[in-house]
């Protein structure tokens, strides 16, 4: 089987993700795929929109697993007041919800 059809975003620069994700409904975060490729293919989730984010597989002896790469990237791009983010996996609704207590 293969995926619903989405739209694909390539975001150069964390202004530019964060600029995605406070625009686009129904949005998925693209970090490595190793689960969400299947999880597409199987049409378990049907984002309108897909978002790459860069973020390879890890996982060998010696390296930062994604997921936590990821959430570190999203802190920095949240800037010095960003909360400290204990939660995984991590939703665009999140991070909308965290840059509005910024914000606020």
């Amino acid at each position: 089987m293969k995926p619903s059809a989405f739209a694909y975003h390539d975001p150069r620069s964390s202004d530019d993700l964060m600029a995605l994700l406070a625009r686009l409904d129904n949005a998925k975060l693209l970090a490595g795929g190793q689960s969400l490729m299947p999880m597409l293919n199987l049409r378990l989730v049907a984002p309108d929109h897909l978002i790459d984010i860069g973020v390879k597989g890890a996982g060998e002896g010696g390296t930062i697993p994604a997921a936590a790469c990821v959430i570190l990237a999203i802190e920095d791009a949240l800037g010095p007041n960003a909360p400290l983010i204990t939660m995984h996996p991590v939703s665009p609704e999140n991070i909308l919800e965290w840059l509005k207590t910024i914000k606020a």
